[in-house]
Order: C-alpha cells, then structure tokens, then sequence
C-alpha cells in the first residue's frame, strides 16, 4: 500500500536518487550529465531545504518510491535561486572539478539557448501567487495512480494557500503524461523547443506546458450574504462615488504605480476642486526585478542596484502624480520592505527581531529621502508611521489596497491601516474605500478597453457593496499617460496595466460584523447542505473523499464574560481528522503584537489549547461537544478583553486541509 505523506529531512537522499534518475525525460541523468551529487543540488536543494511543505513523497514498505515538489510562490523561487543556491553551487562546482568537464560547456551551452524561452515564462510566471510543481515516481511504481495521488495532496495544498496557478512541463512525446495531467484539469498553454546536450551533440524537442487555475471559492459564511442584503436595502440605488467640497483625500498605495491604477480619476477631481490630498507609497517598489531586467536590459541583482531601482520607482511615480496634477510635497515615501511587509505582519512584532529584505539586505528604512530613515522593519514601526500620517493629516477619505487583494504587501497595508485606525479611533468617523489590483482571473477583459466599464469579480459582486467613481475624458487621457509615465513597469505589463484605464474606478469593502452583550439570537446560522462524497473537490484523493469533513459557522455569540464561537461539522471528526479554531483579539488598550492568539486544536476524543505556539491549561475554556457540533466558550479575559475579535476554523487529514469557515472580524459593543 502506498502512503502520501509530507517530505522530511530523511527523504533528502532517496528522493536526489529518483530524481536523476528520471531527469531526462523519464531516463538516468548520466544521459547527458555524469555528476549526480551536482545536478541534484541544481535540480532538487529549492524544493528540499527552502519549501519542503510544498514537498510530498509517495511511500512503499517504508521506501520513498516516488515525491512531487514544486513552490507556491515563482517570485521567491527565482529569488532564492539567484541570491542563495547558485552561490553554493558555483562554489561546490569548482571544488569538485565540475567547470574543468566538456560535459558541463555543452550544458551551459544548451541551457543559453533555452535563455530566451526560460526568461519569456518568467515574464509571464513569475508573481507571488503562482506556483510550478514537478513529478518524479520510480519505474516499478508507474501506472499505479502513485503519480494522481501525488498531484491530489500538491494541489489541495496549493488551493489551500491560495495559489492562482499551477504549470507543469512535460516532453510532447509523452502521451501518457500529457493525458495524465489534462485528467487532473491542466490545460495544454503552450508548445516551445528545448535544447538538450548529449554528449557533443546538442538536440532539440518540444515541451508542452499545463496550467491549472485555481478559482477561489467563497468561503463567506451565511451571515456576510445576510449582511451586505440587510446593508443593501438601507442604501440609496446611486452607487456613484462622489467627492465633497470640504474632504480631505488620502491616497495609500503599496507600490508606486498603485496610485494611478486604483485611483487615478480620483486624485485628479480632488485636486481639480482644490481638495487637500496626500499619497502615500508603502514601498519604493523595489522587488520587482524582471520588469528592472526589461527596463534596464541587464539584472539588478545586488542590493546597491536594487536600491537605486527603488528611487527609479519614486522618480517615476512623482513623474506620474505631476500629470495627474499633485505636487511632490504631497507625497509620502515610506520605504518598507517591497515584497516583505505582510511577513512582518505575520512575525516581526514586539520582542522579534526586524525583518531582514530579501533583496536590499536591510532590516531599517534604507532611503534617505523617506518619512522616517532608519526605521526598523517591524510592525509596530508600520503603524506608528501611519498613526503619525492619519494625526497630522486628518483626512476625511481613505482610499487604500483591498483585503480581498492577492498581493501580500495589498494586503499587509489594508490591515496595518486598519489597526492604525482602529488605534486612532478614527474607524467610524473617516471613510474608508478599499481598491482591488490584483485577484484571480480579474478584470477581464485584459488590456485597454476604453469602452467597457470596470467591473467587480463575480465572487465579489454580492458581498460588497461596490462604488463606481466615473472619469470625464480628460480624467480617462491623463490617468492613461500617468500609466505610462511608470516606464519600468509599463515596460513590462502594458497590457495589464492599461485593463485598467476604464471611465470608472471601483472601490468597496466587506461589512463589519457587530455583537452586543447577552443576546438572544445567533449572529451567524449555517445551513451547511451534507455533500456526497462524489461531489467534493476533484483534487481531494478517494481516501480524503472518504474522511472529509465540512466546516462553517454556526453562532458566535457575547454571553456574560465569555465569547461563545460554534461550528457546526459535516459528520464527526474521525481518528486522523482535526479540526482547528483560532480566536485572536485586538484591544485598543494593549498592541495588537502583544494581544493572545488563541487557538483550539480538536481531536475525535480531545483537544488542547495554545497561545500562539505555547500550550496553555485546557481548562482557561469550556468545550461542548455533540458528534456534530462544538462550541467553545472563550472568557474575553483570556482572549486579552478586546475590542475586536478575528476568529477562523479549519479541518484537516493529517497535513491535507479539508474545509474550512472564512476568516471574520466580529466588533464588541
């Protein structure tokens, strides 16, 4: 019987050995390479010592008879590609005499003239929500569906952690997997020549490379549908956006080029009507190393030329704010981390050290000319910053990236501003209008289509209630040429970047769930329909299929001094399955940092209790339990007396997730 399980550290050799010897298009690596031990470290040491939980293995009788790996994340791998494993291996290569083998020139050689397609594909690939995956099964253990099961485990693990997309190349000579991977939904995307060195002979064949797009489900429970209809039916039909004479607009964008994208028609009706306006950029921008490739035709690799990219992306985005009418001095520069800031919100508050740029190599604010210089990488320096802006500034509109958004540093500046705000308490007297960039299969249609309005996702259309700010001609021209003034980017993604030079802007946010003590009724009621086991998710494997167990809300509920959170199971957990219910709180009077992040780990016969990773006595709350049902009951003392509460639940086989009930904010009165 075969077992899929995550990779571990005693894998790193047999799953080297699989994988030379199926290098070569199913065949030994010896084939056109004789170095095992050095092209394993090329082809394997990203997916095993840099993301090896996107690494599963196929286990026979307590032997590794297959793997699949891959990353979830393009843009890292490239980065860690180029910044951390080809150092290592230039320098292993010339200690084990590898650079003094004809083998290794006719490689090289054959790998430049492949340069032009692996560069193409990066172009196209190579974003934080995309991901590539790789197959490797031993010869007596192919066309037993080893492979399917393999594929089934990265792929759910892939959803799960909300990958767009997923490629995978295979010889078009190989039937077999070309079938086997339009069976998983792949689509064939394109056909393009590979050359390959064969001892002195250079020969070409065709690849064929499969997309899968993931399409993400709603995991947005009754009571959000509940809540935008009830929100619905008190607004006014007009869902136009309109600015008054005595607002004050302030403008936060993540990147430079952000603020034009989103919000080019507005910043130029505020400063037609003589509006005070402030734009604030996150980040110099300074991570996005394959539109510097095109823009400057040679790469900006070392952390001084990444730097002065940087200030490329703020000459640029000044350029861009001239046309739109805004006078540099109403502009604002943080210099956080491009591609890092949501990994402080995840880990570098309070006591942790600052974050370390993967690419400056800096962990304080690097750029003289910034709000603050020197400014360490850290969340509670993030807000501070922004506290100081929302103070000193005053405004009345804020528009800011999206928290449905794919990018994280989208995403990061949407919730440290709500934390700011909530820290000011401005949340309920400033108004707040969330633009979306980036989302999955969004907008459509691609490239400059003047005559077509933007319009929202279809997932997104019926839990928000969307404004449309509507452009005048010139407002349209001049956002267009503002576009184009950053040439670093435009260089690179026109066509994206003009789908959004529409004759309106959107801008919405999710509805604010509120509790008051005692009450009678259920915030939330779930009226989970039971599915049948042939109709769960095609990337869930028979077995998955046979232990899934469905997760939503039931009620969340403020009862005395406790928060009572209830979720209502699909069946009972079984022996391997988990369910998992995470409680975190915000108080106005303690750093968000510093606040407990309570979680509840459910077995089918127990459970335990932790703050963050530390288990603390099961005791602090209530459990009950039905075979069907569980409620906890959390004293608010515990969760730190917040103001706020975010609470999500998960269920898990082993390491595959299964379901799980949306992430919610839920305001105490």
């Amino acid at each position: 019987m075969v077992k899929i399980r995550l990779f571990n550290k005693m894998d790193k050799k047999s799953v080297r050995q699989i994988c030379c010897d199926v290098a070569d298009r199913g065949e030994p690596i010896e084939n056109f390479f004789p170095d095992r031990e050095f092209a394993a470290d090329i082809l394997m040491s990203y997916y095993t010592d840099y993301e090896p939980e996107s690494f599963f293995v196929a286990e026979s009788e307590g032997k590794v008879v297959a793997y699949i790996n891959g990353c979830l994340d393009n843009r890292r791998y490239g980065l860690a590609l180029i910044f951390l494993i080809v150092p290592k291996i230039i320098v292993k290569g010339f200690v084990r005499g590898v650079f003094f083998r004809k083998e290794f020139w006719q490689v090289l050689k054959a790998t430049l003239k492949n340069w032009r397609r692996i560069f193409l594909w990066r172009k196209k690939s190579f974003h934080s929500d995309q991901g590539h995956l790789h197959i490797g099964v031993s010869k007596d253990f192919r066309r037993q569906k080893v492979g399917e099961l393999l594929a089934n485990a990265f792929l759910i693990h892939a959803k799960e952690h909300n990958a767009s997309q997923i490629t995978a190349s295979v010889y078009d000579g190989n039937i077999a997997a070309c079938r086997f991977f339009e069976t998983l939904g792949f689509i064939a995307s394109d056909r393009y020549p590979m050359v390959m060195a064969y001892g002195k002979n250079l020969k070409v064949y065709h690849s064929v490379s499969y997309v899968k797009k993931f399409f993400k489900h709603l995991f947005f429970s009754t009571i959000i549908l509940v809540l935008f209809a009830a929100n619905a039916l008190a607004q006014e039909p007009d869902n136009s956006l309109t600015l008054k004479p005595n607002d004050r607009i302030l403008i936060l964008a993540p990147h430079p080029d952000d603020e034009v994208l989103g919000t080019g028609g507005v910043i130029q009706r505020a400063v037609s009507m003589h509006l005070p306006i402030k734009i604030v950029f996150f980040t110099y921008g300074d991570s996005n190393e394959w539109s510097f490739l095109l823009y400057r035709k040679f790469p900006v690799i070392t952390p001084g030329a990444v730097k002065t990219m940087g200030l490329v992306r703020k000459d640029e985005a000044v350029a861009a704010c001239s046309i739109l009418g805004v006078d540099p001095k109403n502009l604002i520069f943080l210099g956080y981390p491009d591609f890092g800031t949501l990994n402080i919100w995840y880990q570098h508050w309070n006591k942790r050290p600052p974050y370390r740029s993967i690419l400056t190599r800096v962990t304080s604010v690097p750029y003289q000319k910034a709000f603050r210089p020197g400014a360490p990488y850290k969340g509670e320096d993030i807000v501070a910053d922004l506290r100081t802006i929302l103070k000193d500034f005053k405004p009345t509109k804020i528009f800011v990236s999206h928290p449905a958004d794919h990018n994280g540093d989208h995403l990061a500046l949407y919730l440290y501003t709500q934390v700011a705000l909530w820290d000011l308490d401005m949340a309920g007297s400033v108004e707040v209008y969330p633009y979306l960039i980036h989302y999955l299969g969004w907008p459509t249609p691609k490239g400059f289509k003047p005559g077509q309005s933007l319009v929202p996702p279809e997932s997104l259309s019926k839990v928000i209630a969307w404004k449309q700010f509507h452009l005048s001609q010139q407002e349209f021209d001049l956002k267009k040429a503002a576009i184009q003034a950053h040439k670093s980017q435009y260089a690179s993604t026109p066509g994206y970047l003009l789908s959004f030079v529409r004759y309106n802007e959107l801008f919405g946010n999710f509805p604010v769930v509120k509790l008051h003590a005692n009450e009678d009724t259920s915030v939330f009621i779930a009226h989970r329909k039971i599915v049948p086991t042939a109709e769960l998710p095609e990337e869930l494997n028979s077995r998955e299929k046979m232990a899934f167990v469905g997760v939503e809300w039931k009620f969340v509920r403020w009862q005395d001094g406790d928060l009572i959170v209830s979720i209502e199971l699909s069946k009972p957990l079984a022996q391997d399955v988990e369910a998992f219910i995470y409680i975190f709180g915000y108080s106005k009077n303690t750093p968000f940092g510093q606040m407990p992040k309570i979680s509840v780990r459910l077995g089918s016969n127990s459970y335990s209790v932790y703050d963050q990773a530390r288990r603390i006595d099961q005791s602090s709350i209530r459990v009950k339990r039905t075979p069907n049902e569980v409620t906890l009951a959390v004293p608010l003392a515990l969760l730190g007396n917040p103001d706020r509460v975010l609470t999500s639940a998960h269920t898990y086989l082993d390491n595959v997730p299964l379901d799980s009930a949306s992430w919610i904010t839920v305001q105490l009165y």
